[in-house]
């Protein structure tokens, strides 16, 4: 469907950020995601570490505290690489939405881009947050790269202070990159400036009038019809949810709780029933992270069907003179819609969950590497994440042109996703 439903000049065309914006927005999703959960995994870590210190809690019999060094390493990572890519990526996708309005500008200089992405326009400043996040890392990582250098030298440690240096080197440089590419004088942000003010001098306060007037006068000849809640389905989702849930909690009690008395300790291997009793406990585990993630699905199918009613009406605008509500257009216009936030929540729960798997299978002392189960739930859950954020990227980049073309959306109305891809410190 083109723009031309709403006027044949100077019309609301949301523009899409192209592919580095697209992928920019995934790593961005990612990031969200691995920085919560490995803020939850890493409080699973410390009420472990907390039990073991001060009531003798036998972690040993769950895979630490071995294991748990890797792990800490592992969340200490995620958190390193996660900071580091957020704000990158944030403004990766701004220099593709402005790549995108600047070509726009050119060829279509009468599609009008909304007030949610003109605000593009005036995000030249420099980045502030990425170089305060420079600034740490390269203060931090570069002291800790001269700690290690002399630790290399003064001490015989196995090559660990060799490791330790060469990734604290490499963070202080790439802290340091960021200062001097987002910096007020840097060459990104001067790029930046260059396709900000190239944009906005083809879109003048008249142009942004007259796409308001036309698309208020497309939007006055459609009724407005609140878009289906389908709050059977979310409420069906949450009623299957807790139940899975609770019943993994309390089957992960009972796997860890339940330890062999020192007698049984000097067996090497547990006996036939205590095996068979761990067994049951560990089904139990597991059909409970079935229920869990098929009631977290069901509650995310909500946001297919509102999508996919919003699609219907798009499909049947001209037939039916129907619109969805201002509350409803959130779905498919916004930094954030549902969509992106359900990838990122998938994405957050890979971690702990695997993390979890891996000790219910230790605790249930089952014949098998601990390693493997883990990574099947925490690869799933991450590949269904990251499937999810490529798709709501496609789909918020591809359907917000059509609905500000087809439903005559008034620029008012965008003024509540103000906030999208804006630059905090500008």
């Amino acid at each position: 469907m083109r723009g031309d439903s709403t006027t044949d000049q100077d019309r609301f065309v949301a523009y899409a950020p192209g592919w580095l914006g697209s992928l920019a927005a995934t790593l961005r999703d990612a990031s969200i995601g691995a920085l919560l959960g490995a803020g939850v995994t890493f409080v699973i870590a410390l009420v472990l570490g907390i039990l073991h210190e001060q009531i003798d809690y036998p972690i040993e019999d769950l895979g630490f505290p071995n294991d748990a060094r890797g792990l800490l390493g592992l969340v200490s990572g995620i958190l390193v690489v996660a900071l580091i890519i957020w704000p990158l990526a944030h403004r990766a996708e701004q220099i593709g939405v402005l790549r995108s309005m600047h070509r726009g500008a050119e060829r279509t200089p009468h599609d009008v881009p909304p007030r949610y992405q003109r605000v593009q326009l005036g995000a030249g400043s420099h980045n502030a947050v990425m170089v305060s996040m420079g600034w740490v890392l390269a203060a931090i990582f570069g002291l800790l790269a001269v700690i290690s250098f002399f630790v290399m030298f003064f001490e015989n440690d196995g090559g660990v202070g060799v490791m330790i240096f060469g990734a604290s080197a490499l963070i202080a440089v790439i802290g340091v990159l960021l200062i001097r590419a987002n910096a007020p004088h840097g060459a990104a942000n001067r790029r930046l400036q260059e396709a900000s003010g190239r944009a906005a001098q083809v879109w003048a306060r008249g142009a942004v009038v007259r796409a308001d007037n036309a698309a208020a006068a497309r939007s006055s000849r459609l009724t407005i019809t609140p878009v289906p809640r389908f709050r059977g389905v979310a409420l069906a989702g949450r009623v299957v949810t807790w139940p899975g849930t609770a019943l993994m909690v309390v089957a992960l009690f009972v796997l860890t709780a339940w330890q062999p008395n020192d007698a049984l300790r000097r067996v090497s291997t547990p006996p036939l029933w205590l095996q068979e009793t761990l067994y049951i406990w560990i089904v139990l585990f597991a059909v409970g992270l079935g229920i869990a993630i098929l009631g977290s699905a069901i509650t995310g199918l909500v946001v297919v069907l509102r999508v996919h009613a919003i699609v219907r009406m798009l499909r049947g605008v001209e037939v039916r003179q129907e619109r969805p509500s201002r509350d409803d257009l959130g779905v498919v216009l916004g930094d954030d819609p549902a969509p992106r936030r359900w990838a990122r929540t998938l994405i957050a729960a890979s971690l702990p969950l695997s993390v979890l798997t891996y000790v219910a299978v230790h605790a249930a002392r089952i014949d098998i590497d601990a390693r493997v189960p883990a990574a099947w739930v925490g690869g799933v859950l991450l590949a269904a994440g990251i499937a999810g954020s490529v798709l709501a990227v496609a789909l918020q980049t591809g359907i917000a042109r059509r609905v500000l073309a087809a439903f005559g959306v008034r620029d008012a109305e965008t003024q509540r996703t103000d906030r999208v891809l804006e630059d905090p410190t500008g």
